[in-house]
């Protein structure tokens, strides 16, 4: 049996500087360099039930692009999306100067678009001023706070050796199927948390078992194997992320790094028949 589990995830948005030019519906995404950015606070279709941020949240160690609206009045020959989908700010007249409040990050720049690495957890505010290039006008800062938080983890107890739970199975139950619970720890700020692992069994890949995008309760629990043939399996948990590490493209932390947990499916020992030996042997 397969035990690949698809998760429907929830849109992942990228923080968006809030202006009230309005010549965009805030649902709408600014296409640049053919990916689409959102204003901050909203989710991709404005449906229901999708998570709402105060904050914009990023993963610790992750670059993040941001990108301001120019004033419409300064720069009117400006498009947002361009026909060729590439940046090109050869129509805005004015210069951006981006910086941070509480420097958890590196961001610098004179464009409306900017990338920022976040260096360390904590809560910041991204902001930026524009100055028209002809005059001497600037307009007020707008800020977009940001929650830098830590990569998410995952951990669980490896045996060190080869386990089995001391049954010995007949080959019918094999055959209808053996189900296994491998128990997991989970630590994070976010939530959707997806986790990917391999298993091999007798040393060769056995890619009916191997786990893409399965969805782990953030509490921790179990992800159940199904065995259906007899040998010793190898479990290695290879990457775990959650919502905000996704948006932000940046993988957690598996602990114990290079672990891995064995299963043995034994099968019963079939002793042969007694054989008298001849008293002359």
């Amino acid at each position: 049996m397969k035990n690949i589990i698809k998760y429907s995830l929830a849109v992942l948005m990228l923080g968006f500087v809030h202006v009230t030019y309005g010549q965009v519906d805030p649902k709408d995404p600014i296409t640049i360099d053919s990916k689409d950015y959102y204003q901050h606070g909203y989710n991709k279709d404005g449906g229901p039930g999708l998570p709402q941020e105060v904050r914009d949240s990023v993963t610790v160690t992750s670059t993040v692009k941001y990108f301001v609206l120019p004033d419409p009045a300064v720069s009117p020959e400006y498009k947002y999306d361009t026909p060729s989908n590439t940046v090109d700010f050869s129509k805005v007249n004015s210069t951006f100067a981006w910086s941070l409040i509480n420097s958890r990050g590196t961001a610098a720049g004179t464009t409306p678009i900017v990338s920022v690495t976040w260096n360390t957890t904590g809560i910041d505010s991204l902001k930026v001023k524009e100055t028209p290039k002809t005059g001497t006008c600037a307009g007020k800062e707008t800020t977009i706070p940001v929650a830098v938080i830590a990569k998410p983890e995952i951990g669980f107890n490896p045996n060190g050796g080869l386990y089995s739970d001391g049954a010995c199975y007949a080959q019918t139950q094999v055959t209808a199927g053996i189900d296994y619970p491998f128990a997991v720890t989970l630590t994070t700020q976010s939530s959707q948390v997806l986790v990917d692992y391999t298993v091999t069994k007798d040393g060769t890949d056995y890619s009916p078992l191997n786990g893409t995008d399965v969805p782990v309760s953030v509490t921790g629990g179990n992800i159940t194997l199904h065995f259906t043939d007899y040998g010793k399996y190898v479990i290695t948990v290879t990457k775990v992320t959650d919502r905000v590490s996704r948006k932000s493209e940046v993988e957690g932390v598996i602990t114990p790094a290079g672990k891995q947990f064995e299963y043995d499916v034994m099968k019963p020992v079939q002793t042969g028949p007694i054989y008298r030996i001849p008293n002359n042997y």
